[in-house]
């Protein structure tokens, strides 16, 4: 949810619009080609990816999620 700019009771055409809307900043091939930024940009839209990716299966099979409680 924090990768995708999610709310925890998102529903999963809120999550497909976040998706497009991320993968369309962050594409390398619509990115200018910096070096720097290439590489950067790389590693956003995998961690962007596999967000989705868990997320649409979990919105999918309709399970609630649950946070993770914070370590003190």
């Amino acid at each position: 949810f924090k990768i995708l700019k999610l709310d925890a009771d998102a529903s999963l055409e809120e999550a497909k619009r976040a998706y497009r809307d991320l993968a369309k900043k962050f594409h390398p091939d619509l990115v200018r080609k910096n070096k720097s930024s290439e590489k950067n940009t790389e590693a956003k839209m995998k961690a962007i990816n596999l967000a989705f990716c868990y997320l649409a299966s979990q919105l999918k099979s309709k399970t609630t999620y649950k946070k993770p409680k914070e370590k003190k």
